[in-house]
Parts: structure tokens; sequence; C-alpha cells
């Protein structure tokens, strides 16, 4: 009979260590108010429209590898000669039929790790483009921690009214395997 309780006990402590494991890569992002990329079901075609230019660099972050963090900065912008007071970015992540994304900047609920910051350098780089202000530059992090195993195609989507959207397959590619995310060019 002691042996049955000290076994009950066994795997009861084993199902709460099981449990905690699975609840706190969530905590852990949420804590550090980290944004993970989410799974979507979106219809990539329909988000095809006008043409995006954009230099997006990605880069591991070293100390919180084990939560499968990237830093990201760069550009992007889709012509316009309207206006873009509600301009949103999307970083989508596509393996066949898996599909996860990253809203970057929502006008609807701004964050501070992830922004929209002022590139003048990009209006002198397309002089010819119409681009309404200098705010085409985005910075941010996030957490492929939520996201199943195996290679990602990476596309950005630009919004910048109703008028004017546009979606573009990235040169880059993400590998994700256990605890491990790699960039693949």
């Amino acid at each position: 009979m002691e042996r049955k309780i000290k076994l009950f006990l066994y795997v009861m402590g084993m199902l709460l260590v099981l449990s905690w494991v699975s609840f706190s890569t969530g905590w852990f992002l949420k804590n550090r108010q980290m944004t993970a990329a989410e799974k979507t079901s979106d219809n990539l075609e329909a988000l095809n429209k006008n043409d995006v230019y954009y230099d997006i660099v990605f880069e591991p972050v070293g100390t919180l590898k084990q939560f499968k963090v990237m830093d990201y900065q760069g550009w992007v912008f889709t012509p316009t000669e309207g206006e873009n007071a509600n301009r949103e970015v999307t970083l989508y992540f596509v393996r066949g039929w898996d599909r996860y994304k990253l809203t970057v900047v929502d006008p609807k609920q701004p964050r501070e790790e992830n922004s929209f910051i002022a590139r003048p350098d990009v209006l002198m780089a397309f002089p010819d483009l119409p681009i309404p202000n200098d705010r085409v530059g985005i910075v941010g992090e996030f957490s492929a921690a939520l996201m199943r195993d195996g290679a990602y195609d990476v596309y950005v989507y630009c919004k910048e009214n109703e008028e004017n959207y546009g979606l573009v397959k990235t040169q880059y590619r993400f590998e994700k395997k256990g605890d491990l995310i790699n960039l693949i060019r």
C-alpha cells in the first residue's frame, strides 16, 4: 500500500512538473511582454495587390536562445499617394499549410517593443516613389517558441491604407528545430 502511495505521488509530481514546463514558455513571453508569432489561416493571395519595398535584417538574440527569440530591424513600404495613419506591417512565416504571423505594428494596439521609426534615408533612396512620411522603419523582436518545428519562408505584408497594400516573399528562411531557431539564407 505504501508503495502505491509513493508511486501515485511520484506520478502526480511528474505531471505537475510537465504542466509547469508546458505553460512556462507562455508565461515567460507574457512577463517580458514579448510578442510570439501566432498561428493563422490568412489567405496570403488576397493580400497581394501592390509592390512592397523592404530591407529587413533578422538576428537571433543570444541570451534568449532557449526561447527562440529573434530581433529584426529595417524598413518596409508600399508606395501610396493616400493617407497612411493606420499603417500596418505583418511578418508571415509559412511552411506548407502551417502559417504564423507577427503583426509588427498594429495601430489599434501600439507596443513599445515593436514600432515604426523614422528613416529619412529611405525617402532619399526612392525620390521618385510616393512615400507619405519617413516613418517606414521597423524594429522589434519576436519569439518563435509557439511555432512547430520546421523550415519557414518569411513574407512581409505592408498595408498603407485600404487602396495600397501588398505582400512579398523575402529571401529569408528560418529553421526551427527543438530549442533552436536558425536563419537560413
